[in-house]
């Protein structure tokens, strides 16, 4: 008999570049259902490049908060997640809800496209109805379990471990070299 996986239960959110990353731990759900939110133009103008808090669609998120069937203090965006944190404890968020998605080229594009000059070219980009889908059973049957955790000098201490997307989304963005970059994944 198939051994389900389960879903993760916390998960990381970013909020700082540099030679030291930043992030909180953060409880996680699943969403259940779908949410549609509404573009703007402005939301695109105003993302930061290299942000998973600060880029196009999280300003757009945040805006269409009422949307939700939970509450939305702050949305966090990856290639191909959303958490959308909706407590906070003691200054930092503490539980989020994750959502799907499937706009990996504007996240891209809001790393890459520093002037804004392809939004500006094409604001349907931009001002355009996006889906958030909730994950259900059938997308995680695809979903992979992870093997071992990488470990220390073979006495069982855990080495830290460098998350490649957000690495990678901040190097693309100019905020990281690439020796540092090397220098973070031979942790």
């Amino acid at each position: 008999m198939a051994r389900k996986t389960k879903p993760r239960k916390t998960m990381r959110i970013f909020y700082g570049t540099g030679k030291v990353k930043l992030y909180w731990t953060v409880r996680v759900t699943d969403a259940k259902k779908n949410v549609v939110v509404e573009g703007k133009l402005m939301d695109a103008l105003r993302g930061t490049p290299g942000q998973t808090i600060g880029c196009h669609l999280s300003h757009c998120a945040v805006r269409n908060s009422a949307r939700f069937p939970h509450e939305c203090i702050l949305a966090s965006f990856t290639k191909g997640t959303c958490a959308i944190v909706d407590k906070v404890a003691n200054g930092a968020p503490s539980h989020c809800y994750r959502y799907l998605h499937s706009y990996a080229h504007l996240v891209e594009l809001n790393d890459t496209d520093r002037e804004r000059a392809k939004i500006m070219a094409d604001p349907s980009l931009a001002e355009r109805s996006f889906l958030l889908r909730a994950p259900v059973g059938a997308m995680r049957k695809g979903w992979r379990k992870r093997g071992n955790k990488p470990e220390g000098k073979h006495d069982g201490t855990r080495a830290s471990v460098v998350p490649r997307g957000a690495l990678a989304r901040a190097r693309k963005a100019g905020l990281v070299t690439a020796d540092l970059a090397n220098a973070l994944n031979q942790i």
